[in-house]
């Protein structure tokens, strides 16, 4: 079911607005963004176990991180974060809300 892989129209016009674009991260991407070496991480099919670790790290270092649409990262079964200032900027592209 591609609805489980999220908004592929949104995440297409994230990426023509970003600088520089990876398409692995893993634990490794979200320890890029927690030390600020990037900017944004994704990850359209996540489980909670997976997502547990990852939302204290992100939190405690500055970061916001929530699911595809902007929820509560723990209940959701995707993940977005990013730093504070561009959030709702990623969750509206990512959802094609303008």
């Amino acid at each position: 079911n591609i609805s489980k892989f999220q908004n592929k129209s949104g995440f297409d016009n994230l990426i023509s607005k970003v600088k520089l674009y990876r398409n692995w991260g893993d634990c490794y991407g979200y320890y890029l963004l927690a030390t600020g070496y990037a900017d944004i991480m994704v990850d359209p099919v996540m489980s909670m176990w997976d997502s547990m670790a990852l939302i204290p790290i992100i939190n405690g270092a500055g970061g916001m991180i929530t699911d595809y649409q902007g929820n509560d990262a723990l209940n959701g079964s995707s993940l977005v974060a990013s730093n504070l200032l561009i959030h709702d900027d990623v969750i509206r592209i990512l959802n094609n809300q303008k």
